[in-house]
């Protein structure tokens, strides 16, 4: 019997990718069983059919080194990651571009979890740092690469800009509902003044 786990054993957010936090999320399944082999087949990159394979003390062993998924990643502020000897930094949000809003919204219409990954390439851009120690930023456009970047990141890392940037988007999605309806009551008073 192991009294302390190897720290390469030791499971965490940091060993879970966004792109299968993604597929975690979407588990809709009310059968425990059922879940939980599902989540293997995501966690441990396989297919269902490999899981039914395994012997049943795997899924004892991953229900008790994965258990933390139950609870949700710890914050984190993220203002810049390295990959690849390339900088991101996240941008100043209220100095976005027209084009990072637009494109912002048309992928947060799609699905806010099925394309955090296509957001946060929007809000994270290529930077470099000069010898003061001030940051510079690319040019937005939008990029394949920088999205699949975040897709490999891990969960403990990012988890809390996506939180953080899920609360922007549903604050600034109820004000603009907000803003439509005023216009809209505004413009249907202004018709009956007419009439």
């Amino acid at each position: 019997m192991k009294l302390f786990k190897k720290k390469k054993d030791v499971k965490s957010w940091k060993d879970i990718t966004l792109e299968q936090g993604i597929e975690l999320s979407q588990l809709d399944i009310e059968d425990s069983w059922e879940l939980i082999t599902n989540q293997m087949a995501i966690i441990l990159d396989t297919t269902m059919d490999e899981i039914e394979k395994k012997p049943a003390a795997l899924v004892y062993e991953f229900i008790n080194d994965w258990a933390f998924i139950k609870a949700l990643p710890p914050m984190k502020e993220l203002k810049h990651f390295k990959v690849d000897g390339q900088w991101y930094k996240l941008c100043n949000l209220s100095e976005m571009t027209l084009a990072q809003m637009v494109d912002i919204e048309e992928y947060y219409k799609l699905g806010l979890m099925n394309n955090v990954h296509k957001i946060l390439s929007v809000l994270y851009l290529p930077a470099k740092k000069d010898i003061l120690g001030r940051w510079t930023l690319s040019e937005y456009q939008p990029d394949e690469g920088r999205e699949n970047i975040f897709l490999k990141m891990d969960m403990e890392s990012i988890y809390g800009t996506v939180l953080f940037f899920w609360n922007i988007v549903q604050n600034y999605m109820k004000g603009l509902k907000d803003y439509l309806k005023m216009e809209e009551m505004k413009m249907m008073s202004m018709n009956k003044v007419e009439e």
